[in-house]
């Protein structure tokens, strides 16, 4: 049984707010997304890599630790400023790999919604602790907490990442999404599923 941990959805038909900067134009280069899937034994989340020509974002980090380093080794690859790390959602799928991730950008922002937070707050440790009983290499030890979101807005070489909030598997809203009018992508998290089956864990 497969599960799409994330999805990510590209060439949307939608209004560009006023001012955009355009994919292509003189001014800015277009942004280029890097999806990394991992394998099913980690349950195919996605890690998102948001880049331009000098600065990058990370939506989410991975379940397990080998998987987390991939995408560390990934956002190195791309020669830019890692600006911020943003966890659409608190499952532990979505965060367990912040510790790998921050090992590699100490002082990168790590950030979720106030809701989400609230969530991750209660729950991640009793996560980690119950996944470090049966995959203790794949477990970090500990794990950085986020900071609340700052904003919604964010900006990647000069070009909007627009953070929104939805409903997606949980019965309060605290899942995020994010929206790039630029190249009309969404990064949809844990709103948007491929092959959607019930989870019966």
């Amino acid at each position: 049984m497969k599960r799409l941990s994330s999805f990510v959805i590209f060439g949307l038909i939608g209004i560009v707010p006023t001012g955009t900067p355009q994919a292509g134009s003189a001014r800015h280069a277009k942004l280029r997304l890097e999806v990394y899937t991992s394998s099913e034994k980690s349950f195919c989340v996605d890690s998102t890599i948001i880049y331009g020509k000098t600065e990058s974002i990370l939506i989410d980090t991975q379940y397990y630790k080998s998987e987390a380093a991939k995408v560390a080794d990934r956002i190195a690859a791309t020669a830019t400023h890692l600006k911020a790390i943003i966890i659409t959602h608190a499952h532990d799928d979505h965060y367990m790999g912040l510790e790998t991730i921050h090992e590699r950008f100490r002082t990168v922002p790590i950030y979720m919604s106030a809701t989400a937070l609230e969530q991750f707050k209660q729950e991640s440790e009793a996560a980690r602790a119950g996944q470090k009983k049966y995959v203790p290499a794949e477990t970090p030890d500990s794990l950085p907490t986020p900071e609340v979101l700052p904003t919604t807005h964010f900006l990647v070489d000069g070009q909007q990442v627009e953070i929104m909030q939805g409903q997606g598997d949980e019965a309060k809203t605290t899942n995020s999404f994010v929206w790039i009018p630029s190249i009309k992508a969404i990064i949809a998290g844990d709103i948007v599923f491929n092959e959607v089956h019930p989870w019966l864990a």
